[in-house]
């Protein structure tokens, strides 16, 4: 999440998308040190907490198409992907696993087992999902070098997350009718969301922030972006507020496979887009914490978790359209003025933040 740090020539509005995509992650996260199953909150929690979750649903793909419009325009030795992208992630992912397993109840053993599993936190899922995207970087360049060949990619990819996202509403909101025609279709085991993880997901958001960076759109087409983001906003809303209690962590289950589907797809590509067209002009108050972002999405985690337990400071502290901003605000000015710090010490700038 730092690449652009590294370059002399900044893209502006790649800045300011990471670090509200980062502010972005953190709110979505500041109720999780409460969530526990068997937890329900009251209605207007639930509320509040499903809208801003539904509002931030483009946080994690902005951070992939990010990293993808800054990787994929650029010619980079496999040698160094490996030596120096993947070998600095997992670094970051291990020590990172360690300090947070210091911090959660268990035995050595397993802790261990967290550890080498990648479920220590479940925010740290990003970085094998990134690891996973650097290794690929040579396939995904060629097919980002044709243009004809990219627009292929994104139709398959489009029309089977528009399917898988159908199927999804049928199950959640369709009567008995449509759940028996989609059940003898056989849809479901033609669209395998295994069989098609290349087009479905992470990949395919990877090589479009490459593309959207490129490629110059048309006002007509950025309002037609807008308006997909509009409805994938709304529709992860009604799909979030009837599905994903907030006495339940299913909605944190479906990390990365949620992604695949379209509605998250309009809401990401609509934000994308908007930040490119927004004239934004350098600005060292976003500049600067964009350096700092990776270790502020690292730390935040653990920010909550302290703030919850040692200083009651959640989402209960107070009528929640307030607690999530308070709580919120403090966790994400923590995380980067940690992240800061982090980064005045040489060995762990280079290899954990």
């Amino acid at each position: 999440m730092n690449e652009t740090s590294q370059n002399k020539n900044r893209i502006v509005y790649l800045d300011y998308l990471r670090v509200l995509a980062i502010i972005g992650v953190i709110f979505n996260h500041v109720d999780f040190p409460i969530r526990k199953p068997g937890y329900e909150a009251r209605d207007f929690d639930h509320l509040v907490n499903v809208t801003i979750d539904a509002l931030v649903q483009w946080s994690v793909p902005v951070l992939v198409m990010i990293s993808g419009a800054i990787f994929l325009s650029r010619d980079i030795p496999i040698k160094k992907i490996y030596a120096k992208y993947i070998f600095r992630l997992l670094v970051a992912w291990f020590v990172w696993s360690a300090v947070y397993e210091i911090f959660t109840s268990g035995s050595f053993f397993d802790k261990i087992w967290n550890i080498t599993h990648s479920v220590s936190q479940i925010h740290l899922w990003f970085i094998p999902t990134i690891v996973g995207l650097y290794a690929f970087i040579p396939v995904l360049k060629q097919i980002a070098k044709s243009e004809k060949t990219t627009l292929y990619f994104f139709a398959v990819a489009f029309i089977f997350s528009l399917i898988v996202q159908i199927t999804d509403f049928v199950d959640d909101f369709g009567n008995s009718f449509f759940r028996t025609v989609k059940d003898i279709s056989g849809i479901e085991n033609i669209v395998n969301i295994d069989g098609l993880c290349l087009v479905l997901g992470f990949p395919s958001y990877y090589i479009l922030g490459d593309y959207l960076n490129q490629k110059e759109i048309s006002r007509r087409l950025r309002i037609v972006f807008y308006i997909l983001g509009i409805i994938g906003f709304i529709a992860i809303f009604i799909s979030f507020f009837f599905k994903h209690g907030f006495w339940a962590i299913s909605n944190y289950l479906l990390i990365g496979e949620k992604y695949s589907r379209a509605f998250f797809l309009f809401e990401s590509l609509c934000a994308f887009v908007f930040f490119k067209y927004c004239n934004l002009k350098p600005n060292r108050f976003i500049t600067t914490p964009s350096n700092y972002s990776f270790g502020a999405y690292l730390s935040h985690f653990l920010v909550l978790m302290i703030l919850s337990k040692s200083f009651g400071l959640n989402v209960e502290i107070c009528n929640p359209a307030f607690s999530y901003v308070i709580v919120g605000a403090l966790a994400t000015a923590s995380s980067f003025l940690i992240s800061a710090f982090l980064h005045q010490i040489p060995i762990v700038k280079k290899f954990l933040v």
